[in-house]
């Protein structure tokens, strides 16, 4: 039997939080990406799940939303900017 394993990063960027985890379930990845706190309105977050017996995830880190992230952003920017 395989262990369950997770990988974590948290940063900032312009003040809000980015969150991307990883948790390691046998041979399937189940990613989460959050921007923003989940109160703060314009909180996004995005979840998948994939195979690790694959040659490439380049498709799986793009549907992980990665490029949302800016927009994600400036968002919960514009929102905090009304609530001042």
């Amino acid at each position: 039997m395989q262990g369950n394993d997770s990988l974590s990063f948290l940063s900032r960027a312009r003040g809000v939080e980015i969150a991307v985890i990883f948790e390691i379930i046998g041979e399937r990845v189940k990613g989460i990406l959050t921007v923003g706190e989940r109160y703060q309105k314009g909180f996004f977050e995005k979840q998948i799940s994939f195979s690790l017996n694959k040659k490439s995830h380049k498709a799986d880190f793009r549907r992980l939303g990665f490029s949302l992230v800016a927009t994600a952003i400036g968002h919960i920017e514009v929102n905090q900017g009304l609530n001042d």
